[in-house]
């Protein structure tokens, strides 16, 4: 019998005559394991042990074979799977813990800027006026815009297009900002964001994920960092200097403006939500603090 069947019967068999007893000094451990479906490592090393053992008991017995049969409950419910929501301002470091905590947990990076940002690009290659929200929830009905989990992160899709890089660049990065206010093209992201995380298992990162997408979620962080720190990593991060440094650090607090002051979901924290100041942590403490939460979750 292979060891998948042997899980979802919730029995092991270790000989080929009648059902008997378990032999004597078998270890009390094997009749009272509990174990899901999902953990056939622990169900091999079960099986081998027990047939290590076996094999011992042949030897110093005599008389017919041992009849050893193992019953133990199934949990056929899987683990549930979290949703998590990372929300912070602009250089708080969401992207990169949420990328970093998928990957770790095996669960799908949502990146919510991308898709106002898809959109955005959108709008600017179709000349859309970023003031006018009709014509902008239009466009996004008329869109698809689909995020792509990869090794190396998401890429992000455009009506089918590639436009993960297009996507990061200063203009597309302003207008975003600016396509996000509208309370129309947030309902609409908002609807199309609880339906991609609906079955769980994803880490979603934004600015209004615990507070609006999902209220709900099994975890809300929210990130944050001083203003000035947040603006030299970004700094750092794009390798830039002089007045495009300059330039940079004013966009930043002016998004910071528009999103702590927008009337559909201004950026703030969830009232459940953990909030972490990460101006004098680096990335690896602030993902440590991160993953504690998630394990005391899944206790």
């Amino acid at each position: 019998m292979r060891i998948p069947e042997v899980v979802h019967r919730g029995v092991i068999l270790l000989c080929q005559n009648k059902v008997g007893q378990m032999p004597k000094g078998t270890p009390e451990w094997a009749t009272r394991l509990r174990s899901p479906r999902a953990h056939v490592d622990r169900v091999a090393t079960l099986v081998t042990a027990i047939t290590t053992r076996r094999g011992d008991l042949q030897r110093n017995s005599p008389g017919p074979e041992p009849c050893t049969i193992v019953n133990f409950p199934m949990n056929d419910q899987p683990q549930r799977k979290l949703i998590i929501a990372i929300d912070g301002p602009a250089g708080a470091g969401k992207s990169t813990i949420a990328s970093r905590l998928a990957r770790k947990l095996g669960y799908v990076n949502l990146e919510s800027g991308a898709m106002y940002r898809a959109l955005a690009l959108k709008a600017i290659d179709k000349d859309a006026s970023l003031d006018d929200e009709a014509a902008l929830v239009k466009l996004a009905q008329e869109s698809r815009i689909q995020l792509e989990p990869t090794l190396g992160g998401n890429r992000t899709l455009l009506d089918s297009r590639d436009v993960s890089s297009r996507i990061r660049e200063r203009d597309v990065t302003e207008a975003a900002s600016r396509v996000s206010v509208h309370p129309g093209v947030r309902a609409w992201m908002v609807a199309h964001q609880r339906e991609m995380g609906a079955g769980g298992g994803v880490v979603m990162e934004g600015r209004d994920i615990g507070t609006k997408v999902f209220p709900d979620a099994d975890l809300k962080i929210f990130l944050d960092a001083d203003p000035v720190v947040r603006e030299q990593r970004r700094m750092q991060q794009q390798k830039i200097k002089g007045e495009v440094a300059a330039n940079l650090a004013a966009d930043l607090r002016e998004r910071d403006r528009r999103d702590r002051t927008r009337a559909a979901s201004p950026l703030m924290a969830a009232a459940d939500a953990v909030v972490i100041d990460s101006t004098k942590l680096n990335e690896d403490e602030v993902l440590a603090w991160v993953e504690q939460l998630v394990s005391r979750l899944k206790k």
